[in-house]
């Protein structure tokens, strides 16, 4: 039986924090916080319903991504499930991607372009087709926040601290041949403000690069 592992990667998430954890927390599932030095009471709210928070050794995303990978390592979890703190994505789906863990390494909730904030949506796509031209693939959503991961499979292989994270998880599922899956999900409008800059495009692609011909 796959034994898995929920993870929130958060950066003052106070909006959302509370209702998230609640919502899983209702599902049965183990939980951990990822926390990138939050200001805004987000660490507080979190230990004070008794979920253990860990801080990343670097601030980007992808650091937490690493830290939360060592931590389910370390406690005997085959598997963490990763989900954006903003509400966007939907939690009861949670134990449907979890279901098909074992079979697959990858399971992700893949959203609909037209879900997605046009600038943002436009960008995806070309990463989208940029990835799957050059690693020859046919994900539908590289970026999604929402993806549950093996541990022995990806504990080694990811490196990215930032935001281009989910972008070298794609790329390296591709790259090695990596069995996924992913499944449609419904993508809601986001709570608090976005931590997504135009910079990170370029670390995107960048990494894209780094990727494919390293």
């Amino acid at each position: 039986m796959n034994k898995a592992l929920v993870c929130l990667p958060t950066l003052n998430e106070q909006q959302s924090i509370a209702l998230m954890i609640d919502q899983i927390k209702a599902l049965g599932l183990d939980l951990v916080i990822c926390d990138a030095g939050s200001t805004d009471g987000t660490v507080e709210i979190a230990k004070g319903k008794d979920i253990v928070v860990l801080q990343r050794e670097k601030p980007g995303k992808g650091s937490g991504v690493q830290k939360a990978l060592q931590y389910a390592n370390q406690e005997g979890y085959d598997s963490v499930l990763f989900i954006d703190c903003d509400e966007t994505y939907p939690v009861l789906d949670i134990p449907k991607l979890l279901s098909f863990m074992g079979e697959y390494k990858m399971v992700v909730g893949a959203r609909s372009q037209k879900q997605v904030a046009f600038i943002n949506g436009l960008g995806n796509r070309g990463f989208n087709f940029l990835i799957n031209t050059l690693f020859g693939g046919k994900l539908i959503d590289i970026n999604s926040g929402m993806r549950a991961l093996d541990v022995k499979t990806y504990l080694p292989l990811i490196t990215a601290n930032n935001f281009d994270v989910e972008t070298q998880i794609s790329c390296l599922t591709l790259k090695h041949r990596i069995k996924y899956l992913e499944i449609p999900i419904e993508y809601a409008e986001r709570k608090g403000k976005s931590k997504v800059s135009y910079s990170d495009g370029f670390d995107i692609l960048w990494r894209i690069a780094r990727e494919r011909f390293k």
